[in-house]
Formats: C-alpha cells, sequence, structure tokens
C-alpha cells in the first residue's frame, strides 16, 4: 500500500488475510499516516 501527500510518501505491507487482527489494522493505519476516520470515509 502506498499513500503520497504533499511532502510524504507512506508504504506499508497489507498482508492477504480474510481477516486482520485490530491491533495489525491499527498498525497499518499508524504506518501510512490514516486514521480511523480517514479509513471509514475511504470505505463509504
Amino acid at each position: 500500500m502506498q499513500r503520497i501527500t504533499p511532502g510524504k510518501t507512506y508504504r506499508t505491507v497489507v498482508p492477504l488475510h480474510k481477516e486482520l487482527a485490530k491491533g495489525t489494522l491499527l498498525d497499518i493505519l499508524h504506518q501510512t499516516g490514516l486514521s480511523r476516520d480517514d479509513l471509514e470515509e475511504l470505505l463509504k
């Protein structure tokens, strides 16, 4: 996964599991600079 913002590029590995542990998901969000609210908006 890659996210590019003005001034910074975020990269992280996203496992291809059917389910992710809560901690794994939160770590992915942290690594990419996204909040839970950001994720919810993207999923709408």
